[in-house]
């Protein structure tokens, strides 16, 4: 299907709507444009595995903005292991008043999510090239985030010991996983406290918040677990 067409717009559209979103001609002009980028730049490098041109509406898109309502107005996002914009991009796409970062581990990508920004024209929003477990030894230390978000990036445990000294104390994670996550969750649980370089994060003082979901059209079953300190 082509990316231009009205057929994959109505993907996009209707299937966002049964998240409550409404997009407009232009986010949707800049759905497109990121799209098309993205598959001309996977030509050269490995940016994503999924080409078919109605899977990555459904599976990178609307997947990536299912999570919209529970972000708070304009809050400081950061996209850990965001590959090729996923979801920071489309999240800046329907919320422009977000200032996000976008980090990963690999320079060509970071390479091309530069490229899609200052294409998009997206204000407010900055790509680096580092690994997270690094970020201690670069600038970004010094900044703290409303959210840290994270889509199918590591394990639930792992995630929190390295997005915690990212967030503000009245932040929020949001890690966006498969359907499965009953393992993920029991370890989480099982574990009295999470170990921040040498402070300890009691579990039981975290409200961790659980909520799954379908996506339209593909039928796929995705969680998204929410943590914020109690």
């Amino acid at each position: 299907m082509d990316i231009m067409s009205k057929a994959w717009g109505n993907i996009i559209s209707q299937g966002a709507d049964q998240f409550g979103i409404r997009i407009d001609t232009d986010q949707l002009r800049l759905f497109r444009d990121h799209a098309n980028h993205l598959l001309k730049w996977n030509r050269k490098i490995n940016l994503t595995t999924i080409t078919d041109t109605t899977e990555m509406a459904v599976k990178h898109y609307i997947d990536s903005i299912a999570v919209l309502k529970w972000l708070p107005a304009s809050c400081s996002l950061i996209d850990i292991g965001t590959g090729a914009g996923f979801p920071g991009i489309p999240l800046k796409i329907i919320r422009p008043d977000i200032a996000v970062s976008l980090i990963d581990a690999s320079r060509k990508k970071i390479n091309f999510l530069k490229d899609v920004v200052r294409q998009l024209k997206l204000e407010n929003t900055n790509a680096y090239h580092l690994r997270i477990e690094d970020i201690r030894q670069t600038p970004l230390k010094e900044m703290s985030f409303d959210v840290v978000i994270s889509r199918a990036f590591s394990s639930l445990d792992d995630f929190l010991r390295l997005s915690f000294p990212l967030l503000k104390p009245e932040g929020m994670i949001v890690a966006m996983k498969g359907p499965d996550i009953s393992n993920e969750c029991k370890t989480l649980n099982e574990s009295p406290y999470i170990d921040i370089y040498g402070e300890k994060i009691h579990v039981k003082d975290l409200d961790i918040q659980t909520v799954q979901y379908n996506l339209p059209y593909s039928g796929d079953g995705r969680s998204v677990v929410i943590i914020r300190k109690s």
